[in-house]
């Protein structure tokens, strides 16, 4: 049995990441996503939702996705990251069609951490239904609304 409800093969799925972009570079952040995620909705719904036959097949699509947001906000940093021996990249000049230069431009920081905090938001509105809000300690916080 997985120990996420998502993998790296299925976070490229739904987010039409590169496939140069390894599975290494996404694992741990699908981790943290994981156990984010517990923490908000419970073991005992997290643990449903692993199982091949869910009690609530919509619930576990929706912590599906939820966790795939989680992973996102988690690897942006990272994966907008580009060491050089010369420092951090950020631009990069590449050829085009018929030789024509292209100029790659990264997000900047403060626009890598926007995104990624729309994806916790996005994450937290998707998994809200089933956020613990009955003050038990696995709840990381209460969502009201």
């Amino acid at each position: 049995m997985a120990d996420t409800l998502i993998d790296a093969a299925k976070l490229h799925d739904y987010f039409d990441i590169s496939k140069d972009i390894k599975e290494g570079r996404l694992t741990p952040h699908i981790g943290a996503a994981s156990r984010r995620l517990r923490k908000w909705v419970g073991e005992l719904v997290y643990t449903d939702a692993l199982a091949a036959q869910p009690t609530d097949a919509l619930r576990k699509a929706d912590l599906q996705n939820a966790e795939a947001a989680l992973a996102m906000h988690f690897a942006l940093p990272g994966l907008n990251t580009q060491l050089t021996a010369g420092g951090v990249l950020k631009t990069r000049r590449e050829g085009g069609a018929a030789g024509a230069p292209v100029i790659l431009s990264y997000l900047t920081p403060s626009e890598v951490k926007l995104l990624a905090q729309a994806y916790l938001e996005q994450a937290e509105e998707i998994a809200r239904a089933y956020i613990l809000t009955d003050g038990t300690p696995a709840a990381e916080f209460e969502v009201a609304g």
